[in-house]
This record gives C-alpha cells, sequence and structure tokens, in this order.
C-alpha cells in the first residue's frame, strides 16, 4: 500500500511539473498579428511554402536566410550576393533549442510599405511606443521592446524582430 501511495504521488507531481513547464514553453510564442503584412511571423517553423516562394540568401552558418517573395537579389563583381536597397529578409534557425527543425528567429525589415502591428519604419516613435505597450511589451530602451522573449526594435530605417535562442543543449554548428 505504501509504494502505491508513492508511486501515486511521484505520477502526480510528474504531471504537475509536467503542466507547469508546458505552459512556460507556450508562453515563449507571439501571436501573429492581424495588423501585419509580413509574410512570414516570428517562432513560426519553416515550411515548403518558405522554400517555395521566399528567395534563398547563401552564407549563413548555423541557419538559413530568405529574403522575401517581391525581392530580388543582387550580384555584384565578385558574383556574391548583395541584399537590395529596401527588403524584408527572414532568418530560421534553432528556436526554442529545436535540434530537428529551423524556426523563424530574426525578421529585418526595411520597406517602408511593410507594417507590424499597424506601424512601418516612418512611424513616429510616440506612436511606436504608444501601440506597442498597448499590445503589452514591455519597453527595454533603446527603441526596443519586449514580449514572450520576442524583441521588437524600431529605427527609421529598419525594424528588427528577434527570438533568441538559449542554445541551452549546447549545440555546436
Amino acid at each position: 500500500f505504501m509504494k502505491i501511495k508513492k508511486i501515486s504521488k511521484t505520477l502526480l507531481f510528474s504531471t504537475i511539473l509536467f503542466t507547469i513547464s508546458s505552459c512556460t514553453v507556450t508562453k515563449k510564442f507571439l501571436e501573429r498579428p492581424e495588423n501585419t503584412n509580413l509574410e512570414a511571423w516570428i517562432t513560426e517553423e519553416i515550411n515548403a511554402n518558405v522554400v517555395e516562394k521566399f528567395k534563398y540568401f547563401p552564407g549563413m552558418f548555423g541557419g538559413e536566410m530568405y529574403l522575401g517573395s517581391k525581392y530580388e537579389l543582387i550580384r555584384n563583381e565578385e558574383n556574391e550576393y548583395l541584399l537590395p536597397e529596401i527588403y524584408v529578409l527572414y532568418t530560421y534557425s534553432g528556436y526554442p533549442d529545436c535540434i530537428d527543425a529551423y524556426c523563424l528567429t530574426s525578421i529585418e525589415i526595411t520597406d517602408p510599405e511593410v507594417f507590424v502591428y499597424g506601424l512601418t519604419i516612418n512611424s513616429p516613435q510616440e506612436k511606436v511606443n504608444e501601440v506597442m505597450l498597448a499590445n503589452g511589451f514591455e519597453e527595454k530602451g533603446d527603441h526596443t521592446y519586449l514580449k514572450n522573449n520576442c524583441y521588437f526594435t524600431f529605427s527609421s530605417n529598419n525594424i528588427q524582430i528577434k527570438a533568441p535562442s538559449t542554445n541551452k543543449h549546447n549545440i555546436i554548428y
């Protein structure tokens, strides 16, 4: 009888621990807002549609970079790939500490027609601050906002969205 009681407590503790850890993990992700026209959203897994419609930008070690579908890669005289002046660049790598899958860990936007939470690179800083705080972000200084392990930085020439990975499994590329 004591063994059964001990096993029951162990199972109950394991179930509670699993439930708590599951809740913690889901809070790391950020829902895609309705008022964005990005083709992909931060922390989404890479899929066949990405590979088919985006343009692969070579040169990243430990991940993959893609240019949005409406932008063209440029090659210089040395046949090296360059980004156009106006673009959206999607970076896929391991997040959160993915071993077998790549997720979108960074988005860089220089296109003034692309909006996130209704904001563009041309939005005044007061409006950016108002909208980001209204959407539950924490202001981190230097025009950077944080929510659910996702950082948004707004400047006059780009918007950067990042979901850093901790590499807690010490993956070596």
